[in-house]
């Protein structure tokens, strides 16, 4: 960014060593030199002046962003490096900022009736200012799951109602951080203010059978398929309705025999989650104890949908060349050359499929700043650093996966990624599911006498 003149963006700037920060004071000067000392290969060997200085052009800026809760909350920057910036204290949106940049969203994007489009504003606000006044509310700047309520209403197919998306957005973008339970009670407040909105209650209810998802008590082949095709040739989720447009065409035979997952009723509020995350043009990060399915649930969603999925295991030792590619000698008719080499990350965004980032919370700092740009709310390109190689993202859908802080030494995301995501928190299977699961698998051996449900209950009961 020196050389080039660019503009330089530090975010998290007060979360560094202090030596890192003050490392760079000098670029911070009115008249900013910089001095590259750690590059070996700028020392003079026979003596004469080093050539260590860098120039700086006068186009060149530095921008910085520190979190900071309140006014009162002290800075981890010394004296000596605030007193080189101009410092700005940046607010929230009010409410009425907020308001106006929601119509404007569905003004431009979603074709329906100026007075159903106010209407629709009216739900989003009236039902998110019950949802904040919560204890259980953790979230103080909401903007992210505003925007992606917003996009999620207007990225869906008509083949839902407009209320029933405003309703659907609502419930997957702010609701779900609350238990299912206390949803209910939630969603009781408001429809006890606008009762007229009590028709739409069912759309916080849990999967049944009429929506494909086994119980216990009932034969699997007197449950219905949980996914349908709609006119348009999107999937439909017999469960609340919301769809997706798969990546090929999809024929009803093809879409039975890519499930191959067992439809209980948390598999399908899980698959309900990612296709909301989908039309939200975000990505979706799973969050939960180990082996409880969610690296099988993305992998599912991406075979219905015709696509593939690239999974990408990430840990302490996992590094950008890995990922993005790097510089790597060759021999080419005789001589040596040095060539770009994508990495597994990139190549797979070149053949369009989709990413699943397997425990993200493993990878280092470096990593996860780099890929960034990548996990941006309705990205559409993405440029590999130390290259210039610039990728399509048409198609690519970023998933990651995570198991929570305080198993096996991993580490919190830091906010400025974390912000990037849709987070789903997922629950280990009930009992009664992990038995239904049990009986599908072994569901041949059973009607082969090889073993019987009295074996399979045994089993059950010895592992819990």
């Amino acid at each position: 960014a020196t050389k080039t003149g660019g503009i330089l963006f530090l975010e998290d700037f007060d979360l560094p060593d202090q030596a890192v920060t003050e490392r760079l004071n000098s670029l911070l000067e009115p008249t900013p030199s910089f001095s590259l000392t750690e590059d070996i290969t700028l020392h003079s060997l026979d003596g004469e002046q080093d050539e260590l200085g860098i120039y700086v052009p006068p186009t060149f800026q530095v921008f910085a962003t520190v979190h900071q809760e309140s006014e009162s909350q002290p800075l981890k920057l010394s004296p000596a490096t605030r007193s080189r910036f101009t410092e700005i204290r940046v607010v929230p949106y009010t409410d009425a900022e907020l308001r106006a940049i929601v119509e404007q969203m569905l003004h431009t994007r979603q074709p329906a009736p100026e007075e159903q489009l106010k209407e629709g504003a009216d739900i989003i606000f009236d039902l998110r200012s019950i949802i904040k006044n919560e204890d259980q509310w953790q979230v103080k700047h909401d903007i992210q799951s505003l925007l992606r309520t917003v996009c999620f209403i207007c990225n869906h197919s008509d083949n839902l109602g407009f209320f029933q998306r405003v309703f659907l957005g609502m419930r997957f973008f702010y609701l779900e951080e609350f238990l299912p339970s206390s949803q209910k009670e939630i969603f009781a407040k408001y429809i006890e203010k606008k009762a007229k909105y009590d028709c739409w209650s069912y759309l916080l209810d849990l999967p049944t059978t009429k929506d494909g998802a086994w119980q216990l008590d009932t034969a699997f082949n007197n449950t219905p398929f949980p996914l349908t095709l709609s006119e348009k040739g999107y999937i439909q989720l017999l469960y609340t309705g919301i769809s997706c447009k798969p990546v090929t065409v999809v024929t009803p035979s093809m879409l039975k025999s890519s499930f191959y997952c067992d439809p209980t009723p948390t598999l399908i509020t899980q698959l309900s989650r990612i296709f909301a995350a989908i039309q939200s043009g975000s990505p979706l990060i799973l969050e939960g104890p180990p082996g409880i399915g969610k690296t099988a649930v993305i992998n599912q969603v991406a075979r219905i949908m015709g696509v593939e999925c690239e999974r990408l295991n990430f840990g302490n030792t996992t590094t950008l060349d890995q990922l993005l590619g790097c510089i790597i000698p060759r021999v080419e008719n005789g001589q040596r050359v040095f060539n770009w080499q994508d990495g597994t990350l990139v190549k797979a965004l070149k053949a369009k499929k989709w990413l699943l980032l397997d425990e993200i919370n493993l990878a280092s700092p470096e990593v996860l700043d780099a890929l960034a740009p990548l996990m941006m709310r309705e990205a559409t390109h993405f440029e590999v650093p130390g290259s210039n190689v610039r990728v399509d993202l048409e198609g690519v859908r970023i998933f990651a996966t995570m198991n929570p802080a305080n198993v096996g030494g991993r580490s919190k995301l830091p906010r400025s990624i974390k912000s990037l995501f849709v987070i789903v928190r997922l629950e280990e299977y009930n009992p009664k599911e992990l038995r239904l699961i049990l009986s599908s698998q072994f569901s041949e051996k059973v009607a082969d006498g090889v073993i019987s449900e009295d074996h399979l209950d045994g089993l059950f009961n010895l592992q819990r």
